[in-house]
């Protein structure tokens, strides 16, 4: 599921992650998720919510930690763990560790 994969890149990211980080990818996962069930853009939930700036960043322009997190998942459930590695590259994630991933 979406939310496990997306603490899993957390944890291989920042192996000391805090509970606001924590807090923060269920979140992203769970608005990602509601997206598609409820057939309405992301923006349009984002003004109804109001998130903090660093969650609407993730979400619409994949930017920062969590937003590169978001993204590697996408492509992860795409089958495409190299563009997943190469979003991550710069926090030391290669496609052998996002391999490790079992659902």
């Amino acid at each position: 599921c979406r939310i496990d994969r997306m603490i899993f890149l957390l944890k291989k990211i920042v192996p000391d992650f805090t509970e606001r980080e924590l807090e923060h990818i269920y979140f992203i996962a769970m608005l990602s998720l509601l997206e598609g069930l409820m057939n309405v853009p992301m923006e349009s939930l984002l003004s109804v919510l109001h998130p903090t700036p660093e969650i609407e960043e993730a979400l619409i322009a994949h930017t920062g930690l969590l937003g590169r997190i978001y993204a590697a998942s996408l492509k992860m459930e795409s089958g495409d763990v190299n563009g997943a590695a190469i979003l991550l590259k710069s926090y030391g994630v290669t496609p052998e560790v996002l391999s490790a991933w079992h659902p």
